[in-house]
């Protein structure tokens, strides 16, 4: 019993590590975003929210490994840990938010399709409702082991991932047409590849370390850590555009 909670202490501590690390490049690619002034005014802005967010999301994480391993360590349960918890899951699913309006918007410039956008738009919402009400939830209630919560956790997640599958594969499609019509070898085609290629890494990755996290949660490994730490990807091609 004691090899498994050292364990899952060691991995605790691993992934607010990996996170800050994390944090640290997405910092150095966002002052970089930010500074260039020929970048839209509300592109800019996005990227600053994303950087709040995520730095919201970095001290709430640290908080809660600093409760759980030095302050109340033989508690795992306690209440203490709700507001740390519920913090790290309004923030993360609030710069998933910010992450894929910025697609959306990219999308409905390239092809002016309002339904389809409106779709995209829609799950977006739908995703961001149900991990909003999880954290709710745990506040609400109390209850770190509260199960309404953790089924909104879940559903909130997979459509998350399922939002992040969706944007990346619409988007790649456009794409596709357009590198038919750029001439071979010219700077356009260079770009509409380079851009899609970043499409690909923060939407259909994104989307798959997502449901690994979840099937790790649900199998109660604490590995899941881990995997929510690397979210922080989906963030990270956006500020290298």
């Amino acid at each position: 019993m004691d090899s498994t909670r050292d364990l899952g202490n060691s991995i605790h501590l691993a992934s607010s590590w990996l996170n800050i690390a994390l944090y640290t490049l997405e910092i150095s690619l966002c002052q970089r975003y930010l500074r260039n002034s020929s970048r839209p005014l509300v592109h800019r802005v996005a990227a600053a929210a994303m950087l709040l967010f995520d730095g919201l999301c970095t001290a709430s994480l640290c908080v809660l490994v600093h409760l759980s391993l030095i302050t109340i360590p033989n508690d795992p349960l306690s209440p203490r840990l709700l507001k740390p918890i519920a913090a790290s899951i309004y923030m993360t699913y609030a710069t998933a938010l910010v992450e894929q309006y910025f697609m959306c918007t990219l999308y409905f410039h390239l092809t002016r399709n309002i339904f389809i956008t409106g779709l995209l738009a829609l799950c977006v919402l739908v995703h961001t409702a149900f991990s909003f009400a999880s954290a709710s939830l745990l506040l609400v209630e109390n209850d770190i082991l509260n199960i309404p919560a953790f089924t909104a956790t879940t559903v909130g997640a997979i459509t998350c991932a399922f939002t992040d599958g969706l944007i990346a594969i619409s988007l790649c499609f456009k794409f596709w047409k357009l590198l038919a019509l750029a001439p071979t070898q010219s700077t356009t085609r260079s770009l509409v590849q380079r851009i899609m290629m970043l499409t690909i890494s923060s939407g259909l990755i994104v989307g798959s370390n997502t449901l690994i996290m979840m099937i790790l949660l649900l199998k109660a490994s604490p590995v899941f850590q881990l995997f929510f730490c690397l979210s922080r990807p989906s963030v990270l091609p956006d500020a290298a555009w």
